[in-house]
């Protein structure tokens, strides 16, 4: 017993040591991030009494404001937060809204390659009263239109352009179905990057799902998945909706979320599959959770780590940003501190 616990013990601390080593190479990575891109807007303040305006309506008092990146801008600050150097592709108004996010992307060191799309930005705003989330306000969805050609063009020539002149690990496509991936953009940039040797990982919207055939690694979560598939959870079929989503897409490596319960892996090609566990933490905001997984699991796999091993990783990482509140994200010596410390 005691040699079995022994032989554990050093097993665990070899693959902690290979997670942190994958970690410290996550600052050589150049990732490219197309997606939705829009503008989180975080409202806080405190109820000092009861609005005169309406019996029964607290009268808050803001005591502060904050503007994040959110969508596709917020996988992108995820993966600045990490160490990767990134690259993000989107739409954007021309509007103050929009400049908000050019400026907190120039704070990110974020390059970016924006098309107008037509409409105003879209800003999530969420707000909290005494450290509560109580509500959340949407603009800039009025006119949800598809991508037009001349801006998938632009982008893919930009986005041509920019692989050609220098080297990227990775591809990550980040799907919030507000109008990004309607048209051939994404199946024409898969198979660029396949002729480049790059992987390319997407995190999807059910309704979008078929532009994205012949990706390297598919990230939906569990309700994503089940719609997708036509199949509903059970609590025991995680492999058969798997199946039927490698069937569709034809990805090489497929990660399903589950919350609280980890990530389903599935590695095709060794047609491998597991639930990889999480360690449970106390819930503040799962807000942006999925995009901080996306960049860690692809920070992983071009990191040198093996797929089971990324989704570890990823587990790691999305665990630390629920615990916090808002739009969050994780750094690398946070990151790795939390696996040295498990």
């Amino acid at each position: 017993m005691h040699n079995s616990y022994k032989y554990y013990r050093t097993n665990q601390i070899g693959i902690m040591e290979n997670l942190v080593d994958a970690i410290d190479r996550f600052k050589n990575q150049r990732v490219a991030i197309i997606g939705d891109v829009f503008l989180d807007q975080s409202i806080r303040g405190e109820v000092e009494r009861l609005n005169p305006e309406k019996l029964g309506v607290p009268l808050v008092r803001v005591t502060d404001i904050e503007f994040w990146l959110g969508g596709a801008g917020n996988v992108a600050r995820n993966l600045a937060s990490l160490g990767a150097s990134c690259y993000l592709l989107g739409q954007i108004g021309n509007d103050k809204y929009g400049e908000k996010i050019r400026e907190l992307c120039r704070e990110e060191g974020t390059k970016t390659i924006f098309a107008d799309s037509g409409r105003e930005t879209i800003v999530k705003q969420r707000i909290f009263t005494d450290g509560h989330y109580v509500a959340r306000v949407d603009f800039g969805e009025k006119m949800l239109v598809p991508i037009d050609h001349e801006a998938e063009e632009y982008l893919e020539k930009k986005l041509t352009e920019e692989m050609d002149s220098n080297h990227y690990n990775l591809i990550l496509f980040s799907d919030y179905n507000k109008g990004m991936f309607k048209g051939n953009l994404a199946r024409r940039v898969i198979g660029i990057s396949k002729s480049k040797k790059i992987l390319t990982l997407v995190d999807p919207k059910p309704e979008n799902i078929n532009y994205f055939f012949g990706c390297d690694i598919l990230r939906p979560n569990k309700r994503e998945a089940e719609e997708i598939a036509g199949i509903k959870h059970n609590g025991n079929n995680l492999r058969d909706i798997a199946l039927k989503l490698t069937e569709k897409v034809h990805p090489k490596y497929l990660a399903i979320t589950c919350g609280g319960d980890g990530a389903f892996a599935y590695d095709i090609e060794r047609d491998h599959s597991e639930l990889v566990s999480t360690k449970r933490v106390k819930l503040a905001d799962v807000t942006g959770a999925g995009d901080t997984f996306a960049a860690a699991l692809g920070l992983g796999m071009v990191s040198g780590l093996d797929f089971k091993s990324s989704v570890r990783l990823a587990n790691i990482a999305s665990a630390i940003v629920v615990g916090k509140v808002g739009t969050s994200v994780t750094t690398a010596t946070e990151l790795k501190e939390t696996i040295m410390g498990e």
